[in-house]
Formats: C-alpha cells, structure tokens, sequence
C-alpha cells in the first residue's frame, strides 16, 4: 500500500528514528494531496490537514515500508492520528490511491500555514530528539500507556528519559 506523507516524516532522519531503520536513499515520489491545506497545532511542532476545496498540499508517496515500520509509524502518529485513504497526484498528472494520517478531531490546531522548510530549519533538532525519545516507549507499552507516561511527565515535570528507563527496567524484570 502507498502512503502519503505530508509532514515530519518526509525527513529522512524523523522517519529513521521512527522505523528504526535507515529509509532507502530515494525516501519517495513528490506528490500532491487536493482538497486539503496543512496547519499548524496549538502548542506542538507538528502539522494536520484541514479540509479545504481551494488548497493543496504537498507531499512524498511511499511504497516501501514493511509491516513493522507501519507498527511504528502508527504508534509514532499516536491517538491522535488515523490512516484514511484518499487520491493523490503524482509528476505528469498520474493520481494514485495512497493511505495519509489525518487527525482524530481530538487535537487543537491554528489557523496558519504549517511549513516544512521552515520547521526544518527552526524544530527539527528538538523534535528529533523528542521523536526518539517517544519511540523509546514502542515495544515496552501501547501507545495510550506510552501517551499517559508522557504527559504525567510532563506535568510533573519529570525527565522523560527516567520515565523511558524505569518502564525498560521494569518490563525487564522476571
């Protein structure tokens, strides 16, 4: 199946925190999504699509990922995200049927424009490191346990890493 991204994980280093695994060289295909315009979400460095008749969005088409990068991709989209299939159109007017994550409607956004090459040059060390981070959590719990651990963290402003490391040893435990 084919999925179009739109956001964080069009960048070769988020998408290998995220599988776990180095992409292959040629990550996938530039692509547009009709009918949609991406924004910005309140408090988070993330983008979500909006539906709009007059926009579209731009993107990359994948056709390479294994079932387990799919697990970790959907662990990595969390609760708030849900795969949808839609059309999306490729070089010299070719549309393809490819799966994209839209929001849940659970979460907040702006209305502004969401830009790639700015959050590159402006989130994307932090959001890295926070992406690895997150990701530390797949395979010791699910990904409403791994959301709750998070944000009671965060609340109690409580070093995620600890957080990570108390869950490994205590999953490690006979």
């Amino acid at each position: 199946m084919r999925y179009f991204f739109f956001g964080t994980l069009r960048d070769r280093e988020i998408m290998a925190a995220v599988i776990g695994r180095p992409p292959p060289e040629i990550v996938g295909l530039p692509a547009v999504l009709r009918g949609y315009r991406r924004v910005v979400l309140r408090e988070e460095p993330f983008p979500a699509l909006v539906p709009d008749p007059t926009a579209t969005v731009d993107g990359l088409v994948i056709n390479w990922l294994t079932g387990r990068d799919l697990d970790r991709i959907l662990f990595y989209e969390s609760i708030e995200y849900t795969p949808v299939e839609a059309m999306v159109s490729l070089a010299r007017g070719r549309s393809v049927r490819a799966r994209l994550f839209v929001d849940t409607g659970a979460i907040d956004f702006v209305d502004a424009p969401w830009d790639f090459d700015d959050w590159r040059v402006t989130q994307k060390r932090q959001d890295l490191e926070l992406t690895r981070m997150w990701m530390e959590f797949y395979g010791f719990c699910d990904v409403v346990m791994a959301n709750r651990l998070w944000d009671d963290a965060v609340a109690e402003s409580r070093p995620i890493e600890n957080v990570i490391r108390s869950l490994k040893s205590t999953s490690s435990d006979p």
